[in-house]
């Protein structure tokens, strides 16, 4: 290595002689000198990217992102990199680029060799926070667990976790993804535009260079060219996707209008950065790599590729069932995704309902829908060719692009068998033309792509005959034997955005072996307090002090808010989230179900108020001395709209006196009346300071001082 005065050897180290050779040219020209900051690892590009301190004796010191990568194109035929499309994304949407896109810095510096080096600003100014949208994504994947044996339990129970943004990061998560998407959608895409096109060059525009001479894709389509392909946990042959890309007479001539204008290109997780706190993340993210940006790109890729994106991260989390049904979510907006981790199937409903909220603006909905099995198709064979994609899963995204070739020839009533068996053999991959022999398909009209895992093909004679036409049946998803069905059983959110409920945690068994916290007269009992008795509803309500109301979306901060309210010598008696539905007829699977709510069990609690008896919302109410609200969007969503929550709650009479509390802990917008009441804040509050402002406050209301505890401002 050449000891340089422009560049320190930390960063001379990962460079190649060449790289490093323009590079300290380039740094001599200009008289500036470059340190290694760190290098930025976490993509999955073949981009080096790092970190460093660039001083110039003109314009001083500044921390630049440094990116090594290969243009597009060929030395006879270049085409426009990173520098020049990102240049034209701050060009043609200014007022979005000042808000989402990062800046880059001085002209690229050429290697030689089809590699340039490009220079941008800092997105956020810093290398610590923002973070990138993959980050939260880990956070739903691997939450934190519980720390054990760090002291002595209470009798009151086990301290609960601080609801963190982690805890409620599957919301988070889909509620950034589903914010990107509409911004990018509403604020950069441009004036809706919809020209005519063939389905060939609709997917050809989303597909871009990844079927070129050489690539793993070319490969593929061209060893297998027949209309129909057999594909892992199918049991009957589907439509070829890649029949649908490289022949128009596949698609007999269709043209469709389809949704054009500005979009990122390649929007995943790892190229969406928030704010470290997620505070304001959905107004305050950027985006970086724009290598694929375009003015005249397909608006249907960027939010299927960003679900297919996380789908390649996390395949293996999910059974074979589950993977079966993921495809039919996809490709189904009706099902309901019972089978589905619930983070998942938020995921995907809500970056799916903002592209469609954004089309029916413009009363486009159902265009948006008809083009969606077009773009999974695209993204589904991106995903399969990228040398990223475990092997292992490669079969599935193959199996989901026959199905999404399936479904849109369903859905505009074309026979799969109309391709003639040589068309795609004379068309441009390098197959044998009519006169040279061909090779023997493996079966009638069939061939199967080899990949690991790939089933056999299935027998045409004993294929089902109700799956004419395409072959793509409607599979409705059922839980096998090996799957707890209430583990993952989620209600689909409901139109105005409301999360499905948070699975209660794990409780502990009482002597007579119900469950220790079970419902009471339909109520989850409290714990037993500091003084050993249980904060249960009995008459006269003595031996309750606080009844705590909350969403279950919200059942982390109840358990946390109880505890340390139990600690400091409150009996608090949870209330769950009001449901008009008979909780014997919920789908539950029995006590163990960590959904089941034990209303009105046997052997329970309710035998205190009177065999079958349910004890309403507006009666607890009345016998608590006073009542806590969790509040947030979800609670005012879910509960605070239903008719039992007004019966409980006047708003002629809950302003009066201190009796209803509420305990802001997500920023929303109460009724009016709400906002008399008294109230203890701790949105954005540590754990420490949240403890602290919950307990003085409570005491300072308990000892009729109004003042205390009340934060700054």
């Amino acid at each position: 290595m050449v000891s340089s005065r422009w560049l320190d050897e930390p960063l001379q180290t990962e460079l190649d002689d060449a790289a490093v050779t323009a590079l300290r040219q380039w740094c001599s020209q200009t008289e500036t000198t470059m340190r290694l900051v760190r290098w930025l690892i976490g993509g999955r590009s073949a981009a080096l990217v790092a970190a460093v301190l660039a001083e110039d004796p003109h314009e001083g010191a500044r921390q630049l992102i440094m990116k090594l990568d290969r243009a597009p194109g060929t030395a006879e035929d270049p085409q426009p990199g990173e520098f020049a499309r990102h240049r034209r994304a701050l060009t043609e949407s200014r007022d979005f680029a000042r808000n989402h896109l990062t800046q880059p810095v001085h002209q690229p510096v050429p290697v030689g060799d089809g590699r340039w080096f490009v220079f941008q600003r800092v997105a956020g100014g810093s290398l610590r926070d923002p973070i990138t949208l993959h980050t939260v994504l880990d956070a739903v994947l691997h939450p934190p667990r519980p720390v054990r044996g760090a002291g002595p339990t209470r009798s009151w129970g086990p301290q609960p976790a601080f609801p963190r943004p982690a805890a409620n990061a599957a919301a988070a998560f889909a509620d950034v993804s589903a914010a990107v998407v509409g911004s990018v959608l509403t604020d950069w895409a441009g004036r809706t535009h919809l020209p005519s096109m063939d389905v060939p060059t609709i997917l050809g525009r989303q597909l871009g260079d990844r079927l070129a001479p050489g690539s793993r894709l070319h490969r593929l389509a061209a060893a297998h060219p027949g209309p129909t392909i057999t594909v892992e946990a199918e049991d009957h042959p589907l439509p070829n996707p890649f029949a649908l890309v490289l022949d128009s007479s596949r698609t007999a001539g269709l043209r469709l209008p389809t949704f054009v204008g500005r979009a990122h290109g390649d929007l995943h997780v790892e190229n969406i950065l928030i704010p470290t706190d997620l505070r304001d993340a959905n107004a305050a993210f950027q985006l970086i790599d724009l290598s694929r940006y375009a003015a005249d790109a397909v608006l249907t890729r960027d939010p299927t590729h960003l679900v297919l994106h996380v789908l390649a991260r996390t395949l293996v989390e999910l059974s074979p069932a589950q993977r079966t049904a993921t495809i039919d979510v996809l490709l189904d907006p009706d099902l309901d995704g019972a089978l589905l981790p619930q983070w998942l199937w938020l995921f995907i409903d809500r970056v799916r309902a903002a592209g469609q909220r954004w089309a029916r603006a413009a009363d486009l909905v159902e265009q948006w829908r008809d083009q969606l099995p077009l773009s999974l198709l695209a993204c589904a064979l991106t995903c399969l060719g990228r040398t990223s994609t475990r092997e292992e899963d490669r079969g599935w995204f193959l199996r989901l692009a026959a199905n999404a070739a399936a479904a849109f020839l369903d859905q505009h009533t074309l026979d799969q068998h109309t391709l003639d068996q040589h068309t795609l053999d004379q068309h441009t991959l390098g197959r044998p033309s009519p006169d040279q022999p061909s090779p023997a398909p493996t079966g009638p009209d069939r061939h199967t792509l080899d990949l690991p895992g790939q089933a056999q093909p299935a027998d045409p004679d004993n294929a089902d005959p109700g799956n004419a036409g395409n072959g793509r049946s409607r599979r409705q998803p059922c839980a096998p034997e090996n799957i707890d069905r209430g583990q993952h059983s989620v209600p689909r959110a409901a139109a105005d955005g409301a999360a499905p409920p948070t699975p209660e945690p794990p409780v502990a068994r009482t002597a007579n072996g119900g469950p220790e916290g079970a419902a009471i007269g339909g109520f989850r009992s409290s714990p037993p307090s500091a003084d050993g008795v249980a904060g249960s509803a009995r008459a006269g309500g003595s031996s309750v002090d606080l009844l705590l109301s909350h969403a279950r979306a919200d059942a982390a901060w109840a358990d946390w808010i109880s505890w340390h309210l139990e600690a400091a010598g409150w009996r608090v008696l949870p209330h769950p989230d009001l449901d008009d539905t008979d909780p014997d007829d919920a789908g539950s699977d029995g006590p163990d179900d960590p959904n089941h709510d034990d209303h009105g069990s046997p052997g329970g609690a309710d035998e205190d108020l009177g065999s079958g008896t349910a004890v309403s919302l507006a009666d607890a109410v009345a016998q608590a001395p006073r009542t806590l609200v969790v509040l947030s969007p979800a609670y005012l969503r879910e509960v605070q709209r239903s008719a039992e929550w007004r019966e409980a709650f006047p708003a002629t009479t809950t302003a009066r006196g201190s009796r209803l509390v509420t305990i802001r802990v997500e920023h929303c917008d109460p009724p009016g009346w709400l906002g008399l009441v008294a109230s203890v804040d701790l949105v954005g509050l540590g754990e420490d300071e949240a403890r602290a402002t919950l307990v003085d406050r409570m005491t300072a209301l308990r000892d009729g001082d109004e003042r205390t505890g009340r934060r700054a401002g």
